[in-house]
């Protein structure tokens, strides 16, 4: 999983939850889990639509892709397909969240 060393530190972000010029502060941060093959990966943003939230971003073999399994402080989960190819980062919601009806 050498390709997860690119998302290793500290991203800052932007969201469309407030008007323009009244962003909140929002930043994901990606650290490796010891032995380096799962990534964590948490996000907080300044917002009270805007759940923290942590993932554990793993490769599947079978899928031969990513898998970020992801839970907020609302208590919502859900299971995102993601890639990394040609500077492009894509996630892919595979599993429908608990309920929350927001990707």
């Amino acid at each position: 999983m050498d390709d997860q060393e690119i998302f290793v530190g500290v991203w800052r972000m932007t969201t469309s939850l407030a008007p323009e010029g009244q962003q909140p502060a929002a930043e994901t941060r990606f650290e490796s889990l010891e032995g380096r093959r799962f990534l964590i990966q948490r996000w907080r943003v300044d917002h009270p639509a805007g759940p923290d939230r942590i993932a554990a971003i793993g490769w599947d073999d079978e899928k031969q892709t990513y898998l970020q399994h992801y839970f907020d402080s609302r208590g919502e989960a859900g299971v995102y397909e993601m890639s990394f190819a040609d500077g492009v980062w894509k996630l892919m919601r595979i599993a429908p969240t608990n309920g929350c009806g927001y990707t």
